[in-house]
């Protein structure tokens, strides 16, 4: 009987928290809704001001660090180890964005959507390709592809591993492709690279 009980008060107690998290979410989203009503940047240009950007980042930012905490303590997996993981890096997710590559990161998110992605085979939704970095462990390593093209011997198209060869024009060399993944880690800096 103690256990039942116990779960009764766990689960009491995260709906308290689940409901107290509403409330302050509904507070931020009147925030970032006053913030779009009267912008005069918006009103005149069709978009907000970087800083007015940067405060609704902010209070996004805020918005999923309720998320975060309240999956951490009543969350189930893997949503519980991941909103665990981000609530621990150095450089948590604070409404920061930094460029790599082309695109702005969010720092500490493993949900970056600016990330390149990969495909697990079950799901059609691709998943971003950040991770947790290898070198520190206390930051996001954040992905991108780039795609390096070569000159080749061969003739043809193949299909080999990692390299694609295009079939050549008359009288041309064919071109190899290959597409290469650089990570940089959004705490320590660390860069590392992989062959897809």
């Amino acid at each position: 009987m103690p256990n039942n009980d116990k779960l009764a008060r766990n689960i009491v107690d995260g709906a308290e928290a689940y409901e107290a998290g509403e409330k302050i979410r509904a507070v931020l989203e009147r925030a970032i809704q006053s913030i779009s009503k009267y912008s005069d940047h918006a009103r005149e240009r069709g978009r907000l001001s970087p800083d007015e950007q940067h405060a609704v980042r902010v209070l996004r930012s805020r918005q999923r660090l309720i998320d975060r905490q309240w999956l951490a303590v009543y969350g189930k997996d893997p949503a519980r180890t991941i909103a665990s993981l981000e609530l621990s890096f150095l450089k948590p997710d604070d409404g920061t964005i930094f460029k790599f590559g082309e695109k702005m990161h969010a720092q500490g998110r493993l949900s970056c959507k600016a990330c390149a992605t990969w495909s697990d085979g079950v799901s059609p939704i691709p998943v971003p390709a950040c991770k947790v970095c290898q070198y520190c462990k206390r930051g996001v390593e954040h992905a991108i592809n780039i795609q390096e093209i070569t000159a080749s011997d061969d003739q043809g198209i193949h299909l080999a591993g990692d390299t694609t060869t295009t079939m050549p024009e008359a009288g041309q060399p064919g071109v190899k492709v290959r597409f290469i993944r650089h990570f940089f880690c959004d705490n320590c800096a660390h860069k590392d690279v992989m062959v897809l």
